[in-house]
């Protein structure tokens, strides 16, 4: 707190979960100006994009921020038009366990709804709520045959990594087919990832990356920009920390089963500056995928 107050900020943007606690009221003492931000409890893709018009009314660009939506809602609308007449949906299931328990995202979660929409089943769209903790023998039984495992941890960079938490992961057929999806190409060096600040203000980029992942011939010259493979050999040359396979991006093939020492086409211009904050245009960076084919 002292280190906040002695920035004098004008406005201090805070979560919603501070409003039952202290911190509202020690800045309010303090003086200082805090308003409320609720968009990561929005369980809708759009809904959550949406809040940036909210966050426009403190800089008066509201024109500008529902000019940006419209255009968000209408690039993710037309991608739902692309995924709605296919005739296989693969099967996918997504993130990993933590102390033990796996806390699976449930039917009202923002990936199981982006799952459904890029042309995929989530085997536990069944589940209520937001996020679910089970048990792993019970996500196994559901999910060992899953075709794609997506969101899975964005701290593994490896197979070895990955197994080194749990052997038993060897047993998802995603993991032996190499189709397991991290959603950590842009990382800073704290572990942060921009999946969750600007993937959240362009839901249509993320859905676009998916639908190339579970249909990639409707997006064939798709640039993919927020996942990162988690399942890399240590003795692939490439296996370098996270986020430095690709920079700029942020949704990368699983390269497990890859030949080693490969070239990878990027799709990164090398004078491209970095973008890890604010909207995609869909340019050369990433989320350029061309001509969709129906």
């Amino acid at each position: 707190m002292e280190l906040l107050l002695s920035l004098e900020p004008d406005l201090v943007m805070a979560q919603e979960f501070f409003a039952g606690g202290t911190t509202l009221d020690q800045l309010q003492t303090a003086g200082v100006t805090a308003v409320l931000n609720g968009d990561y409890a929005d369980t809708s893709p759009l809904g959550q994009a949406e809040w940036g018009k909210y966050v426009s009314l403190f800089f008066n660009t509201e024109a500008e921020a529902s000019d940006v939506f419209a255009g968000v809602a209408e690039r993710y609308e037309a991608l739902t038009v692309l995924t709605a007449g296919v005739e296989e949906r693969p099967t996918a299931i997504a993130a990993s366990p933590y102390s033990g328990t796996w806390y699976m995202p449930g039917a009202d979660s923002t990936i199981a709804q982006l799952i459904a929409d890029a042309g995929a089943d989530f085997l536990f769209a069944d589940q209520p709520g937001t996020s679910v903790p089970l048990d792993f023998e019970v996500v196994f039984e559901r999910g060992a045959e899953a075709e794609f495992w997506v969101n899975a941890n964005q701290f593994w960079a490896t197979t070895e990594q990955m197994l080194a938490d749990d052997s038993r992961f060897e047993g998802f057929a995603a993991v032996a087919n190499g189709n397991v999806w991290n959603n950590n190409k842009r990382m800073n060096a704290n572990g942060g990832s921009d999946y969750f600040e600007s993937g959240a203000a362009n839901p249509d980029v993320i859905l676009a990356d998916l639908i190339s992942i579970f249909h990639p011939d409707l997006l064939p010259d798709h640039e993919r920009c927020t996942t990162s493979g988690s399942a890399r050999h240590s003795s692939d040359n490439r296996a370098v920390r996270v986020g430095d396979a690709l920079p700029g991006l942020l949704f990368d093939k699983d390269i497990a089963h890859e030949p080693a020492g490969e070239q990878r086409r990027t799709g990164i211009r090398d004078d491209a500056p970095p973008r890890l904050t604010g909207a995609w245009d869909g340019g050369a960076q990433c989320g350029s995928h061309g001509d969709a084919r129906p």
